[in-house]
């Protein structure tokens, strides 16, 4: 049932124009700017988007002005878990597996997501109660559950996103809240 679901979600977000992709993610990304969380945050971890997902680059540019510390996935080829280093410019990425944007590790960098208070992660379906279909490949999900705590967790999504159930299996990771275009869904 997840693949069928991210099959449709996924076909469906493809069909969404550039145009309205900026549109939307900029109304998004500025939702997520007046919540409390995001204001009290020290420490925020946000994703490069791709294919068409709901864009980070306004929270990034806010988030640097306002000097909190932004953390960017990169998968760990050893133990296929993400792991999170602090980005101070977006030409600190690079192209990482999947064709995604992560940081280039440097000498004497240490994963960095347990500091984080807020972390925005990417999905492709989502329920009112926090169920979220990621990509399928578990990333999140197995990443943080080795943490001692997890930091506050927010969606952002497009509105044909968010569904009434989602599957879920024991080991998925609800989200706290879910920002779409036309509202903020506290789970």
């Amino acid at each position: 049932m997840k693949a069928n679901i991210r099959r449709e979600m996924i076909a469906r977000r493809n069909l969404i124009s550039r145009e309205e992709i900026m549109e939307k993610s900029t109304v998004i990304q500025k939702r997520v700017l007046k919540l409390p969380i995001y204001q009290e945050s020290k420490t925020i971890g946000l994703y490069a988007s791709f294919n068409n997902e709901v864009s980070t680059s306004v929270i990034f540019d806010r988030a640097v002005e306002d000097g909190k510390k932004v953390l960017f996935p990169c998968i760990r080829k050893a133990d296929g878990e993400l792991a999170f280093f602090p980005v101070r410019g977006l030409d600190e990425l690079e192209l990482g597996p999947f064709g995604i944007m992560a940081p280039f590790i440097r000498a004497g960098m240490g994963d960095c997501l347990s500091e984080a208070d807020l972390l925005l992660i990417p999905g492709v379906s989502y329920d009112l109660k926090g169920g979220r279909i990621g990509y399928g490949g578990g990333f999140y999900d197995r990443t943080l559950h080795k943490l001692a705590k997890l930091p506050f967790i927010v969606a952002l999504a497009y509105e044909f996103q968010i569904l009434d159930e989602v599957p879920m299996c024991a080991h998925d990771i609800r989200v706290d809240v879910i920002v779409t275009e036309k509202r903020v869904i506290v789970c």
